[in-house]
């Protein structure tokens, strides 16, 4: 694919995407802090981000708050399942009959889980521009740095998108030290005991959706995946043109 950027402006004007956000971008992005600022110190958990349509300034009335959660190695399935089970007891999960303003908890991967490239779509405008507007909100080991320089050859976000990206990020994070590592090492392991059964019953469910996806880094459980939709309709409309 050329500079994904080249497609950028008709991406966003697919998406009804504002330069800037309106109240309610920033009261989601409040909100997805003030979850951070309660959850950050779960044990094992790395970075909390925003993406999608609120992170791209595209949210409309209805929209729910899409999150990107990493865990250190070894607890994925123990940050997904203490997270989860946290926002739920909150009320602020998203269920099937209620969206607004709820968190959608769809997209979980650990550190040696951030290379993107694996499930890269050819001419995919999408997910370059999902990187390039990823709001982070909490970062306890420089993550996010670590996440771009991995998936530079999908996008090369710039020092002012960088910023940006990082204006809601709690300002006091530091390292979430980890003590009593077996008892942590030990809950992992019923975690995913537990969990991936269900996960991958869930996946055959679904019909094996490629869009889908179960690693032992990476968890992804988006229900429908727009990217080649949306890339197939934008460049529809530039050969129209």
């Amino acid at each position: 694919m050329d500079d994904p950027r080249l497609h950028f402006p008709a991406l966003r004007a697919h998406l009804g995407a504002r330069d800037a956000p309106n109240a309610d971008d920033v009261r989601r992005l409040d909100a997805a802090r003030r979850l951070a600022k309660k959850l950050r110190y779960i044990p094992g958990i790395s970075m909390i981000a925003v993406g999608n349509s609120v992170a791209m300034y595209a949210s409309r009335e209805e929209s729910d708050i899409d999150l990107f959660i990493v865990a250190r190695p070894g607890r994925l399935w123990l940050v997904r399942a203490i997270f989860t089970l946290f926002v739920a007891l909150l009320g602020e999960r998203k269920t099937a009959r209620h969206h607004r303003d709820r968190f959608c908890l769809s997209f979980f991967a650990d550190e040696e889980g951030l290379d993107f490239s694996a499930f890269l779509l050819e001419d995919d405008i999408y997910l370059a521009y999902w990187i390039a507007t990823l709001k982070i909100v909490y970062d306890a080991d420089t993550v996010y740095e670590k996440f771009l320089q991995i998936n530079r050859d999908i996008i090369t976000v710039k020092p002012e998108e960088r910023d940006e990206n990082t204006r809601w990020k709690l300002r006091a994070t530091g390292t979430n030290r980890e003590y009593l590592r077996w008892l942590w090492d030990m809950l992992e392991g019923i975690a995913k005991f537990f969990l991936l059964p269900r996960a991958l019953r869930t996946h055959e469910r679904l019909g094996k959706p490629a869009w889908v996806r179960i690693t032992d880094h990476l968890l992804k459980f988006h229900d429908r995946d727009r990217r080649a939709e949306i890339r197939d309709a934008i460049f529809k409309n530039r050969d129209a043109d």
